[in-house]
């Protein structure tokens, strides 16, 4: 029998899921509970709050699922830590630029000198969707929709907005 994961430590699991292994009640209430820490969402969720956020879920799960569609060319993250993480660059205040030195310093050498910046803008693009569920940058979805552009951290008064961030 192995060993229990940590609430935390479901984070380290792929953004990618199909159908048949779809995200499991404890990885869901791990990612809102450190997803939504600090934008005036309730993060106490338990396995009986976990319906009240299938349609954030189903949300979350096509565009991640959509953001790796080509082989994860689009985005540096693989993990659902590394959305967590960037989302928590925003509620910190960095601007993009921040966060894109951030994101690339973690990239391999060869990726921050071909692709990477498009990677990391990428994965700051799909980690605000993720927190806000509206659409930012370049990322092509399956429905007409207006693309918004993410240039500051939580300090911009619409992101603040969305969030209810002071």
């Amino acid at each position: 029998m192995s060993a229990p994961t940590s609430k935390t430590g479901l984070l380290n699991n792929s953004i990618q899921t199909t159908p048949r292994d779809s995200l499991s009640i404890q990885a869901k209430c791990a990612i809102v509970s450190q997803l939504f820490r600090g934008v005036g969402v309730s993060t106490a969720i338990g396995r009986s709050d976990v319906p009240d956020y299938e349609l954030y879920f189903t949300y979350y799960t096509e565009q991640c699922n959509q953001a790796l569609h080509d082989g994860g060319r689009h985005i540096s993250a693989r993990t659902h830590r590394d959305i967590v993480e960037t989302s928590e660059h925003f509620k910190s205040g960095a601007s993009r630029g921040d966060i894109i030195q951030i994101l690339m310093a973690k990239l391999p050498t060869h990726r921050q000198t071909t692709d990477g910046e498009k990677l990391v803008n990428g994965t700051i693009d799909l980690a605000a969707r993720l927190v806000l569920m509206m659409d930012f940058g370049e990322f092509m979805s399956t429905t007409a929709s207006l693309d918004l552009w993410f240039s500051v951290g939580l300090s911009s008064p619409i992101v603040s907005a969305a969030t209810g961030a002071r």
